[in-house]
């Protein structure tokens, strides 16, 4: 790794909370030493040149594997295939002469309640109002179709951001969170960041939601009263990781599943009492 512009840092660790304390540290590399805390190993994306700051910086974390897409469509989707399948969020980057392209995936991760976290560099924001090329309101764009749209303007933000985009992605109800990179807030300095993790969003479902006890205990009562009960499963399931318990359940209770189409292989299809997939 290339020198720090301070040479005083050190490791601190303990429970959930891992952290570098440095002096001052450029903006790319600190967004850099945020997604290495978090456990990032991919993010899907393509080069332009209001991102060159972080591609410069990147070459020195060859941990945090960027892969190439063809356009910022497919960067977005990959990122969108990687959530599902890893049950971490999908990462996506994007160029501001690109940023229009994210569109369908974003919207697609937010109506999928996907933890998705995906960065747009833009121009500096005061050039905004003179028609430089590229630039537009990103902000207004995606703030229909994510949980948060955040702009960093000052590179002292990067690591709260972070922390907060990763929070925000993997509780709750799930989705994307968008974070605009001016290009000259890439190219600036962070002076004392606190680059620790908060481990437990690392991975979704971060904080699972819980049921009031008392209204376990009724779900449960009904389903022992009823006749013939049928479960019908949904990507809840999926994204819980709880098919087991699923499967658990309907053999207590001797209960027909079927998922929707989201939900498919939540509950095993070979199984004697799978419906299969119902409804559209």
């Amino acid at each position: 790794m290339r020198a720090l512009h301070e040479t005083r840092r050190a490791y601190y660790g303990s429970g959930h909370h891992c952290f570098l304390l440095v002096n001052s540290l450029n903006a790319s590399k600190t967004l850099l030493e945020m997604l290495r805390n978090y456990d990032v190993e991919h993010v899907f994306g393509l080069p332009g040149e209001t991102t060159l700051p972080w591609y410069k910086e990147w070459l020195d974390y060859p941990d945090i594997k960027h892969v190439m897409a063809r356009d910022e469509r497919s960067a977005a989707f990959m990122a969108d295939g990687y959530a599902r399948f890893s049950f971490k969020p999908g990462l996506c980057e994007a160029p501001s002469v690109g940023s229009t392209h994210v569109l369908p995936g974003v919207a697609e991760a937010y109506k999928g309640s996907l933890p998705m976290i995906f960065f747009t560099s833009d121009i500096p924001l005061h050039l905004e109002t003179q028609n430089m090329l590229t630039g537009l309101d990103q902000t207004s764009m995606f703030k229909g179709i994510t949980k948060e749209s955040i702009t960093v303007t000052n590179p002292d933000q990067i690591p709260h951001t972070v922390r907060r985009a990763f929070r925000l992605a993997t509780t709750g109800k799930p989705g994307p969170i968008h974070i605009r990179l001016p290009y000259d807030v890439l190219q600036g300095e962070t002076v004392n960041p606190r680059l620790y993790a908060q481990k437990d969003f690392t991975s979704y479902p971060g904080h699972r939601p819980v049921a009031a006890t008392g209204k376990i205990m009724e779900a449960l009562k009904l389903l022992g009263e009823a006749e013939s009960p049928v479960f019908v499963c949904g990507q809840g399931v999926l994204y819980s990781q709880a098919w087991n318990d699923v499967v658990a359940l309907a053999e207590y209770f001797a209960a027909p599943v079927g998922t929707t189409i989201n939900g498919k292989g939540s509950f095993p299809e070979n199984h004697p009492l799978s419906l299969g997939v119902i409804g559209a």
